[in-house]
Parts: structure tokens; sequence; C-alpha cells
């Protein structure tokens, strides 16, 4: 069962996982374009 706290709590973590994901791929894929 979720709480409200826990329900936050995952959206600010996978959040915070797309972020870095997303930076890691656009460092990743800076020399080439897109």
């Amino acid at each position: 069962r979720l709480t409200r706290g826990s329900v936050a709590a995952s959206l600010r973590a996978s959040e915070i996982a797309s972020r870095n994901w997303n930076a890691k791929i656009e460092s990743s894929s800076r020399p080439m374009k897109f």
C-alpha cells in the first residue's frame, strides 16, 4: 500500500534517475549529432 509520502519519494527518485540518465546520454552523445 502506498502512502502519499512514498509516492512523492518514488516520483522524486525517478525524476532524479531520469535526469542523471539524460545527462549521461547527453555527455556520451555530445560528439555525435542526432
